[in-house]
């Protein structure tokens, strides 16, 4: 049989069709590894932007608050860290500024503070200024 009449692959073509098939699977691989671990990471960021959530809720529903640091009141998950920062505030009604201090004299509002830790992998903190009951 003539050579140039025989159909089919050689050694050599089958060798590097394998091989850019096989370079093609790790990429896919790689990929999806890759969008494993930033879907995790975006699951982790919404819990604790989640619980920053609920805490700020809770918070907004009490009559009275304390100043100071402590723990989340709402906080189930042990995940994450989780605080509260309660700073009294006075607000100058002439001007709608509102001055926050530990050593506020007559405060009318509160500064809460919520910051969720998760460990190693960042923070989430909420700031919001609320109405004294």
């Amino acid at each position: 049989m003539n050579r140039a009449r025989q159909s089919g692959f050689t050694l050599i073509e089958a060798v590097i069709a394998l091989l850019i098939l096989g370079l093609g699977i790790m990429w896919l691989v790689s990929a999806l590894t890759s969008s494993y671990q930033i879907n995790g990471r975006a699951s982790g960021n919404e819990r604790a932007t989640m619980l920053a959530r609920t805490e700020m809720n809770y918070q907004r529903g009490l009559t009275t608050r304390t100043s100071g640091t402590s723990s989340c009141a709402a906080s189930t998950d042990s995940t994450f860290t989780c605080s509260v920062t309660i700073t009294p505030c006075t607000l100058d009604s002439s001007t709608g500024i509102a001055t926050c201090s530990s050593t506020a004299t007559s405060p009318t509002l509160d500064q809460v503070a919520v910051t969720v830790t998760r460990p190693g992998r960042g923070t989430v903190s909420l700031t919001s200024l609320v109405f004294r009951q």
